[in-house]
Protein backbone atom coordinates (compact mmCIF):
# COMPACT_ATOMS: atom_id res chain seq x y z
CA UNK A 1 0.00 0.00 0.00
CA UNK A 2 1.24 3.48 -0.82
CA UNK A 3 0.16 6.83 0.59
CA UNK A 4 0.93 10.34 -0.66
CA UNK A 5 -0.10 13.54 1.10
CA UNK A 6 -0.05 17.04 -0.33
CA UNK A 7 -1.02 20.11 1.64
CA UNK A 8 -3.38 22.59 0.09
CA UNK A 9 -6.17 25.00 0.87
CA UNK A 10 -5.47 28.38 2.42
CA UNK A 11 -3.54 29.39 5.51
CA UNK A 12 -6.84 29.94 7.30
CA UNK A 13 -8.43 26.67 6.04
CA UNK A 14 -5.64 24.15 5.39
CA UNK A 15 -6.39 20.85 3.70
CA UNK A 16 -4.52 17.65 2.92
CA UNK A 17 -5.06 15.72 -0.29
CA UNK A 18 -4.38 12.02 0.33
CA UNK A 19 -3.89 9.63 -2.56
CA UNK A 20 -2.48 6.16 -2.91
CA UNK A 21 -2.90 2.64 -4.14
CA UNK A 22 -3.59 -0.84 -2.79
CA UNK A 23 -2.02 -4.04 -4.05
CA UNK A 24 -3.16 -6.81 -4.04
CA UNK A 25 -6.36 -5.19 -5.24
CA UNK A 26 -9.30 -4.89 -2.89
CA UNK A 27 -12.08 -2.93 -4.65
CA UNK A 28 -14.53 -1.13 -2.36
CA UNK A 29 -12.20 -1.46 0.64
CA UNK A 30 -12.65 1.16 3.33
CA UNK A 31 -9.71 3.52 3.85
CA UNK A 32 -9.32 5.36 7.18
CA UNK A 33 -6.87 8.26 7.49
CA UNK A 34 -5.30 8.50 10.94
CA UNK A 35 -3.26 11.21 12.70
CA UNK A 36 -0.81 10.58 15.53
CA UNK A 37 -1.90 12.46 18.64
CA UNK A 38 0.46 11.85 21.55
CA UNK A 39 0.97 8.09 21.47
CA UNK A 40 -2.42 7.21 19.92
CA UNK A 41 -3.70 7.22 16.34
CA UNK A 42 -7.01 9.04 15.79
CA UNK A 43 -9.18 8.70 12.66
CA UNK A 44 -9.52 12.07 10.90
CA UNK A 45 -11.24 11.00 7.68
CA UNK A 46 -11.89 8.19 5.27
CA UNK A 47 -12.92 7.07 1.82
CA UNK A 48 -13.73 4.01 -0.27
CA UNK A 49 -11.20 2.48 -2.69
CA UNK A 50 -12.00 2.55 -6.39
CA UNK A 51 -12.15 -0.23 -8.97
CA UNK A 52 -9.29 -2.45 -10.09
CA UNK A 53 -7.22 -0.97 -12.92
CA UNK A 54 -5.74 -2.97 -15.80
CA UNK A 55 -2.44 -3.44 -13.94
CA UNK A 56 -4.16 -4.97 -10.89
CA UNK A 57 -4.00 -1.98 -8.54
CA UNK A 58 -6.78 -0.09 -6.75
CA UNK A 59 -6.43 3.68 -6.28
CA UNK A 60 -8.00 6.04 -3.75
CA UNK A 61 -8.00 9.80 -3.14
CA UNK A 62 -9.62 12.15 -0.63
CA UNK A 63 -9.14 15.74 0.54
CA UNK A 64 -9.77 16.52 4.21
CA UNK A 65 -9.69 19.75 6.22
CA UNK A 66 -7.21 19.82 9.09
CA UNK A 67 -6.24 22.27 11.80
CA UNK A 68 -2.58 21.37 12.23
CA UNK A 69 0.09 19.22 10.63
CA UNK A 70 1.58 16.07 12.01
CA UNK A 71 2.11 12.42 11.23
CA UNK A 72 -0.54 10.65 9.16
CA UNK A 73 -1.12 7.10 7.90
CA UNK A 74 -3.85 5.15 6.12
CA UNK A 75 -5.55 1.98 7.32
CA UNK A 76 -7.12 -0.38 4.77
CA UNK A 77 -10.13 -2.34 5.98
CA UNK A 78 -11.04 -5.00 3.39
CA UNK A 79 -14.63 -6.08 2.84
CA UNK A 80 -13.77 -9.65 1.87
CA UNK A 81 -12.45 -12.33 4.19
CA UNK A 82 -9.66 -13.24 1.77
CA UNK A 83 -7.57 -10.15 2.63
CA UNK A 84 -6.32 -8.68 5.90
CA UNK A 85 -6.20 -5.06 7.04
CA UNK A 86 -2.96 -3.13 6.76
CA UNK A 87 -1.31 0.23 7.35
CA UNK A 88 0.58 2.50 4.97
CA UNK A 89 3.87 4.13 5.76
CA UNK A 90 3.69 7.25 7.92
CA UNK A 91 3.82 10.61 6.10
CA UNK A 92 4.60 13.99 7.65
CA UNK A 93 2.59 17.10 6.77
CA UNK A 94 3.79 20.53 7.87
CA UNK A 95 1.30 23.39 8.17
CA UNK A 96 2.39 26.90 9.05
Amino acid sequence: MTLHAQKGGTQRHPTIHFSGSIAPPEPSARIAFERLIGTNWKVVGGTIAGVVTTNGIVHFAKTITIHSGGFFRALVLPVEGAHVSGYSQTVTVKIR
